[in-house]
């Protein structure tokens, strides 16, 4: 297919170093310095923290929240469980299948109360397994 001759198909300009010159070529990135790993402490989490002679109360994990409202005689719900640590309800369910179910091998015991509203406890009495 030939075109008129006002329409003639022109290459633009590139501006910039042209395709196999030294400007193109990758350079060799200097390693970054790693990050020191977090330190496990050996004194566990139920110590206080002491900084420059004062006593903190040691950060109390979103973890630990919700396995205490789940130890409760009466467990919580997800709602429940989404207050008191900010998750969706996905990562509520993600948390009681994962961690709690798998990772720790604790039982969890699921009741529907006369509400309508289904709750979750841990018992105590018994390993999944």
């Amino acid at each position: 297919m030939s075109y008129p001759p006002q329409l003639r198909l022109v290459e633009p300009e590139v501006s910039g170093p042209k395709p196999g010159s030294e400007a193109t070529q990758a350079k060799p990135r200097a390693a970054r310095p790693r990050k020191k790993p977090a330190r496990s402490g050996a004194s566990g989490s139920d110590s206080p923290v002491v900084v420059a002679g004062k006593k903190q109360a040691a950060k109390v994990t979103k973890t630990e929240t919700a396995l205490k409202v789940l130890r409760r005689k009466r467990g919580a719900s997800i709602a429940d469980i989404q207050e008191l640590t900010g998750w969706q309800a996905h990562s509520v369910r993600g948390f009681l299948s994962a961690t709690v179910k798998k990772k720790l091998g604790l039982q969890i015991v699921s009741d529907v109360g006369k509400d309508g509203v289904r709750r979750y406890r841990i018992d105590d009495a018994g390993r999944a397994g």
